[in-house]
Parts: structure tokens; sequence; C-alpha cells
């Protein structure tokens, strides 16, 4: 019989001959870290159709076979999330593939100019045909009126647009020039007893999207509570395809729409001027124009873009834009807004508001 246990002092199992025991490494749960390409990345497509690249950073050089080279292209557009394997494994191994790392601010222009821009409230040009001022709106005092402000920083406010190649898109408000110099120079005045009236003036504002990795740097600066990321790289040699199309939609008249504009793709930006991507390019095509005009013109003072005689800009800054097409649209605002709820959620927007700004507002 054993002998009786105080366990308010020993434990039963102190009483217990100990076993030898062999200790397992526990193999901690791996992290999904987002992959994408290399800034050092430099690439180009051999005779053969073989896709050639070099990181001269590590200084490693890989051969892809023709066959792969459209998988490989994606792949270092697009990144990978998870742990690498088989060929991702190659591309993380010899600095091809890079983590995009936490607290790092990534886009394709200036990200302190990005930042003041998309920081500042939403502002927009105001239009005489809207009917209610949208949440958060406020009408600046004196000047000539043609705008308003949302108390709301433009990159966390949301309107549907459309693009020919991409289709519809969801872009911000952030503010620029443009939307208060374009309202301004098409607004329509009557003298009256009162005084002046604006009789007509459309609303202008922005509907920008970025390129998915600044996507995704701006969400993490607004958990950041709008913090700028200590970390700031803007892409050049690692970006693999895409196209920056920027113009202007048209909309609410006999045609219902019309988009018109540069499309610039990376491939042809770099044919054109090395070490450029297609966001840069566009912007100092633009420049360009202008500095020829101050060159040509040098006391005509002070001028915005609206002032500017286009075809003598885009006689210098043309070459630069990539395709330029002029393209009638059916889409409207209607067709991208959300019917998840309808049931339960806010009317939807009739044929009567079409044209009102709160039709193009994506919904919370």
């Amino acid at each position: 019989m054993s002998a009786e246990i105080d366990i308010k002092r020993v434990s039963p199992l102190d009483a217990v001959e100990p076993t030898s025991v062999d200790l397992v490494q526990i193999k901690p749960l791996a992290t999904k870290l987002h992959w994408q390409a290399s800034k050092y990345n430099l690439r180009t497509t051999a005779e053969n159709g073989s896709y050639v690249l070099w990181n001269s950073y590590t200084g490693a050089i890989c051969v892809i076979k023709p066959e792969q080279r459209e998988g490989v292209q994606l792949l270092l557009k697009q990144g990978y999330t998870g742990e690498p394997k088989g060929v991702v494994k190659y591309l993380t191994d010899n600095g091809f593939l890079v983590p995009k790392g936490v607290n790092e601010f990534v886009n394709t222009w200036s990200i302190e100019g990005f930042y003041e821009e998309g920081t500042a409230p939403a502002e927009l040009g105001w239009g005489t045909h809207e009917r209610r001022l949208p949440k958060h709106a406020h009408v600046p005092i004196g000047g000539p009126g043609n705008q308003i402000f949302l108390a709301q920083p433009g990159i966390r406010t949301f309107v549907h647009s459309w693009v020919p190649d991409g289709g519809p898109i969801v872009g911000m408000v952030v503010r620029h020039a443009e939307s208060f110099t374009i309202s301004d120079y098409l607004t329509v005045w009557e003298d009256t007893n009162e005084g002046r009236r604006p009789t007509y003036r459309p609303t202008v504002h922005y509907a920008y999207m970025p390129c998915d990795n600044a996507i995704l740097s701006l969400y993490e600066l607004t958990m950041r509570n709008f913090q700028l990321q200590p970390k700031l790289r803007i892409m050049a040699d690692e970006i693999a395809s895409g196209i920056d199309e920027l113009g202007v939609l048209l909309m609410g008249h006999g045609l219902n729409a019309w988009w018109t504009g540069s499309q610039l793709d990376i491939h042809e930006a770099r044919r054109l001027v090395q070490g450029q991507n297609a966001t840069t390019l566009q912007v100092a095509a633009a420049v360009l124009g202008g500095l020829v005009y101050i060159i040509d013109n040098p006391g005509r003072g002070i001028l915005v873009p609206d002032q500017l005689p286009y075809k003598e800009i885009l006689t210098v800054a043309g070459p630069y834009l990539g395709p330029c097409p002029s393209v009638q649209t059916d889409w409207t605002p209607l067709d991208s807004r959300s019917r998840l709820f309808a049931k339960w959620g806010a009317p939807s927007v009739d044929e009567a508001d079409l044209w009102q700004f709160a039709s193009f507002a994506v919904e919370p």
C-alpha cells in the first residue's frame, strides 16, 4: 500500500519515476509572405524566344524556355503568396522575387506627391445639375464657387468609372488642379439684376486607380492611420507588363459617354525613353509640351492647361503618349452599382439620377 501524500505540499507525480523522452523540434507556422519582382531585375527576349533575366544586385542570370516565358512574366507581374516551391523557389533564391516588406509604400511615381494629394480632402468641380450635396461636403466661401470639397481623404473616396481597355473600374477622388480649372473654364455665366450667376457647369473629378502594389500600400497606409510608411520604393525595372490609361470620360450627352486619352504600356515607354515607366512618361510628355510652349511664347504669363493651344502641345507630347483612341461607350454608373443587398439597403438610383454624383459614388 502506497504511503499517503499531502497533495497540498507535494504533487503525486513527484513519486513517479521519470522516463526518458525524445525531444521533437516543432516547426514554426510558416508566414505567408507575398513575393514580388525585384527592382534590380533586367530582362530581354532572345532571338529563339527564350526569356533572359539578370539581377544586377545578386548577379544571377536565368534563361527561361520560350514555352515558360509567359508564365514567368505573369509571375513577376502579379507576384506570389505562400511558401516558394519549384520555379518560384529558384526565382526567390536568386533574388528575382523578393518579399514586399511591411511598412513599405510602393508606387510608379512620386510617393510623397501621391501621399500629399491622397490624404488631402477630396475635391470636385461641382455641376449646376447636381441636386444634393454628398455626405461631408463643404462649399468654400468666396471665389468662383465652382468647387466643393469633402471632409475625407481622396484615397478613401471611391467612385465608379470606365476605361477602354480595363472596362469598369473603381477609382479614387484624389484632388487635382484640373477638377477646378476645367469646371471653371466650362462654366457659362449669365448677368442678372442680382449679379452674375452660372447657368451651366459640369461636375469634374478624378477617378484614379493606381497599380496593384500601390493599392496594397494604400491599404497599409490606412491601417497606419495615414502615417506614411518609413520605406518608399518607386518601381522601374521590376515592372513586367501593364498599361496606363490616362484620359477623360465625357458623360451625359447624346452619345451617352465618350473616352479619349493616352494608352501607354510599359514596353513602349521603355522603347521611347530608357529607365522610365508609363506613368512617369505620360506626365513628362505633357511637361515637355508645356516647356516648349513657354520657350516659344515667353510673354504669355501664367496659364492653366485649359488655356493652352492643345494642338501645339500634342505636337510635342504626342510621340510619347502611345495610342490615343477616341471611343464611344454605352457604360453608365448604374451598370457598376452593386445590387447584392438592394432589398435591405438604400434604394437603387433611378434613371432620373443617372448623371448625379451620387450615382458614381461607391456605396459603403
